[in-house]
């Protein structure tokens, strides 16, 4: 073990992190796309059994407050914060084709149909024509 590379990748001051062939360059994993199509698919999975929780809580602290408001509040908080994610994917690149040829299952598939369900419920069809894409391209990706 080399203390000194360890211990020079903190120290910017040093003369091995100036030369450049040894510089090495960390990815922040939050902006990549298998960090997107994770958090997406994560989401989308989760919520309806964060929401069954959520509501046995409400109702044994308060019957009032565990009425289907707070489920459609938590629908579309679940569903805005997964078009954050899922957005961030570009068909025209590579990299994301590649994430999601690698990531693409019947589950990602199940998870983009109920985000373009639940958007078509609103309107959002710019939404629903980003994840139409993106459900193609997967199930032409997803082996038979």
């Amino acid at each position: 073990m080399d203390f000194d590379k360890i211990f020079g990748t903190f120290d910017s001051s040093s003369e091995e992190s100036k030369n450049d062939s040894e510089v090495t360059t960390f990815v922040d994993f939050q902006d990549t796309p298998v960090y997107f199509v994770g958090m997406f698919r994560k989401l989308i999975l989760n919520h309806k059994n964060f929401h069954k929780k959520l509501q046995q809580f409400l109702r044994s602290t308060d019957e009032e407050m565990a009425d289907m408001s707070l489920e459609e509040a938590g629908e579309f908080v679940v569903y805005s914060r997964s078009w954050y994610y899922i957005n961030k994917i570009d068909l025209s690149l590579s990299s994301h084709k590649d994430c999601l040829r690698t990531h693409s299952d019947e589950y990602l598939i199940s998870c983009v149909k109920l985000s373009i369900s639940f958007w078509e419920e609103r309107e959002e069809y710019e939404k629903c024509a980003h994840l139409k894409k993106i459900q193609d391209f997967l199930e032409l990706s997803v082996p038979l």
